[in-house]
């Protein structure tokens, strides 16, 4: 199983939306495991995110999702302003499926040219100019 290098992303206040990279570096195998990783050091209340990167130059190496990785969704951040900007969400939602969605994350961000981080899926709430993906999911099923 290959480590991949991640950088945590912590919300700069709860609810703000913007997340800022923290010093350290983390390895893990899977994207799951390095969120689970940034999760520790946050305990209130803020939400996490990981940045993947390689410490060599090169594009991302492929290989495959681990078993228990695979199926997993995530919601993108960028950091789109360059290297002092926060990350903020990105309406794209990586998933791993034959490859861990870190290695989407990194494609992502040499084609579009800045930063892709990842978190958790996040669900829009009903109300906030979106609707949740189980009303989506149950409207695509009654052919709406």
């Amino acid at each position: 199983m290959t480590m991949m290098t991640y950088t945590p992303l912590i919300e700069t206040a709860s609810g703000s939306g913007k997340f800022a990279m923290l010093p350290k570096d983390i390895k893990a195998a899977s994207t799951s495991e390095a969120l689970a990783q940034a999760a520790q050091l946050v305990s209130d209340g803020r939400k996490i995110g990981v940045f993947p990167h390689q410490s060599v130059a090169g594009g991302p190496v492929s290989s495959a999702a681990a078993p228990d990785e695979a199926g997993k969704k995530y919601s993108a951040l960028a950091q789109i302003g360059g290297v002092s900007a926060f990350f903020t969400p990105f309406d794209q939602t990586p998933a791993s499926t034959q490859i861990d969605a870190s290695q989407i994350a990194m494609a992502l961000g040499q084609l579009y040219g800045f930063r892709i981080g990842l978190m958790a899926l996040q669900v829009a709430q009903e109300g906030q100019g979106s609707v949740t993906l189980k009303k989506n999911a149950a409207s695509a099923r009654k052919g709406k």
